[in-house]
């Protein structure tokens, strides 16, 4: 699995997995899984909506807001399914691509907070530093020329993601990036998989597009086309529609919902032209739709018609066990637990 942004508490001697915590614009959901001797088991989901962000009378995803989602999940949560993962996305966090010189890799992170400000928009002391070795075979004693996929995030936008799910009764473990929670659970729940992969996390504001090749992140990226346009489609919906859970499943506006998928279909089109100009060797093999929006009709047929490649909804439950009376409802909604289940795979003892 790959580098988490922030690692909040130390080493615990443990291997249980946390809970993840998806913390969205428009719901909150939790998963916790156990490992069974192949596959996972789904131990407890939850998933609560937040306060129309249209209502006159509700601040716009307040604090106060998100923390009464979070207690609503806790108290269905079991009292030791407390150490949660959550992540952060968006212009507050960035993972590049970075090629080092030679040095032992157990210098690796001390060299990263001396020198990392090359690599680095914000001031070193601004943000939170992580990484994850690409290159294959290295040694802790290896002096070759190595590469990683660094991780840095802004220390205000973390800390204050993890001071809500501490003031809601949860104990913040890990931070993640959004990107990485994708890679996690294509990587975990589909297995090796050869050449290229494309998650794209449609959520209320903002894609995220994860490209995996041979099972490592090549592009990580965040775009804002969303901004505004998931909550006018919000307004539209009908509380069927969301049934109950904020997933945006059927929209009245079927105009609307193709050119949703036209907007994503333009995203991922501009991915694909930047990685033929600088990764022409790399193929993709699929498209994987994810997060609530990927719900939405027509949007998986307008995007399937317009790229040149395989596109599917993305199935996070892939590899779990699922409860029976609960499977049909969590099928139908898999997608929409794409991040969550990315987070709960996280393991305490991980680096």
């Amino acid at each position: 699995m790959y580098a988490s942004v922030k690692q909040v508490i130390g080493w615990l001697g443990l291997t249980s997995f946390l809970v993840g915590l998806d913390i969205g614009s428009q719901n909150i959901k939790l998963v916790q899984l156990a490992h069974g001797s192949a596959n996972f088991s789904l131990q407890h989901w939850g998933i609560v909506k937040l306060p129309s962000p249209h209502a006159a009378s509700v601040p716009l995803f307040t604090r106060s807001i998100q923390q009464e989602a979070l207690q609503t999940l806790l108290k269905e949560t079991p009292y030791r399914a407390r150490r949660a993962a959550v992540a952060v996305s968006g212009t507050s966090v960035m993972a590049k691509r970075v090629r080092l010189p030679g040095m032992p890799v157990d210098q690796i992170r001390q060299y990263l907070y001396e020198e990392g400000q090359q690599y680095v928009p914000d001031a070193l002391d601004e943000v939170y530093l992580d990484y994850h070795i690409l290159s294959p075979s290295l040694t802790p004693s290896s002096e070759q020329s190595l590469e990683i996929l660094l991780v840095a995030a802004r220390r205000d936008v973390v800390d204050a993601r993890c001071q809500i799910v501490k003031e809601a009764g949860f104990i913040p473990t890990v931070c993640d990036m959004e990107g990485l929670a994708l890679a996690n659970m294509y990587t975990v729940m589909y297995g090796p998989q050869p050449g290229a992969v494309m998650l794209v996390e449609m959520g209320a504001r903002h894609i995220t597009i994860c490209v995996l090749e041979n099972g490592v992140p090549w592009v990580l990226q965040d775009s804002s086309v969303m901004e505004g346009r998931g909550c006018d489609m919000t307004k539209r919906a009908t509380e069927q529609d969301f049934r109950e859970t904020g997933s945006s499943c059927e929209m009245q506006d079927h105009a609307e919902c193709s050119a949703l998928g036209q907007m994503v279909a333009g995203e991922i089109s501009r991915m694909q032209y930047y990685l033929a100009e600088h990764r022409p060797s790399l193929a993709l093999t699929r498209i994987l739709l994810c997060g609530g929006y990927a719900l939405v009709p027509k949007v998986l047929d307008t995007v399937a018609k317009r790229v040149s490649c395989p596109v599917e909804l993305a199935n996070p439950f892939r590899r779990v066990t699922l409860p029976r009376k609960a499977q049909d409802e969590l099928l139908s909604l898999a997608p929409l637990f794409t991040l969550a289940v990315g987070l709960a795979l996280r393991k305490i003892d991980e680096p």
